[in-house]
């Protein structure tokens, strides 16, 4: 039987990178990725989409 764990969504709002991201704890982080506004995957709940996109609008 598999366990249930909350899933923990991390975010930052980068206006400009220079480089390729890696990802350095792969022990505590599942995945790293570059999202455009249009593009963005569900996230666990539709309010941090929500707060997301308001944050990338500069609302």
């Amino acid at each position: 039987m598999a366990s249930w764990r909350p899933a923990i969504l991390s975010a930052w709002l980068v206006p400009e990178w220079a480089g390729t991201p890696t990802n350095v704890a792969p022990e505590e982080h599942d995945d790293l990725g570059w999202f455009d506004l249009d593009e963005l995957p569900p996230p666990a709940h539709e309010g941090v989409r929500a707060a997301l996109v308001e944050a990338m609008r500069g609302r």
